[in-house]
């Protein structure tokens, strides 16, 4: 169920448009897609969803999750898989590069791919790259800010009808007492 009540102004829907949803891409966005790329994965995270192939026949070989969460050149692991274009048709390569200077200052050792290739890994997760369009991450553009999308799950919505229900037959009640 979508919540409807929030709109694109900000956090609280009312408080600007520069807050919580809209920031994440910025952090998390690598450069040249209108991010500040402040943010890697761990090693640990991609060893974890790496820990447990899928089983033979597949469609892919890690965990689900991983290719939701994170960028990566799939032919450095796996083979019958296409490497993803995001951002205008970026390619991983193109952003890695872009990402050249700030990782400069520290980035994890990822695992090793097929041929013994260094692994490389951006979040993915919190970016608009759904979008692929160039400079999607910068927050400064109203049309980037639909990253902010409220979902309650049908077992809420069931919580709030009946804390709401036992409210009304309080109040209900309360003259008779």
């Amino acid at each position: 169920m979508y919540n409807g009540k929030y709109s694109n102004g900000g956090t609280w829907g009312n408080d600007g448009s520069t807050t919580q949803g809209f920031v994440i891409p910025n952090f998390a966005g690598s450069a040249g897609t209108g991010g500040w790329f402040k943010w890697m994965p761990s090693a640990s995270i991609v060893k974890d969803f790496m820990a447990e192939e899928r089983p033979a026949g597949s469609d892919t070989r890690f965990d689900k999750r991983m290719y939701t969460s994170f960028f990566w050149k799939y032919s450095d692991f796996e083979t019958g898989l296409t490497d993803g274009a995001w951002f205008g048709n970026q390619s991983f390569d193109l952003m890695w590069d872009n990402a050249s200077g700030k990782r400069q200052r520290g980035e994890p050792t990822y695992p090793k791919g097929l041929g013994g290739k260094q692994g490389r890994f951006l979040i993915k997760k919190y970016t608009n790259f759904y979008k692929n369009v160039p400079d999607a991450n910068s927050m400064y553009d109203q049309s980037n800010q639909n990253n902010n999308l409220r979902m309650f799950r049908f077992s809420e919505v069931l919580l709030l009808h009946a804390g709401t229900l036992s409210r009304m037959v309080i109040w209900a009640l309360l003259p008779l007492i």
